[in-house]
């Protein structure tokens, strides 16, 4: 979790310094960005798979 809020942080400082480049370097921190959000959806969807494996793994320790 906090590696994803870490990535958040970083997006927002990647699009403070699109805003004020120019040009190629403004292209370059715009690709930064998408695949930085693309990664923090990709660690929330594994995040949110694992919770419910692990919520369906407990509840079959319980039937035992």
């Amino acid at each position: 979790v906090q590696n994803i809020m870490d990535i958040e942080k970083g997006i927002v400082e990647l699009r403070l310094q699109a805003e004020v480049a120019n040009g190629k370097e403004k292209k370059e921190l715009q690709s930064k960005i998408k695949k930085a959000e693309k990664s923090v959806e990709a660690m929330k969807i594994a995040m949110k798979n694992l919770r419910k494996f692990m919520s369906s793994f407990e509840v079959g320790l319980a039937q035992e």
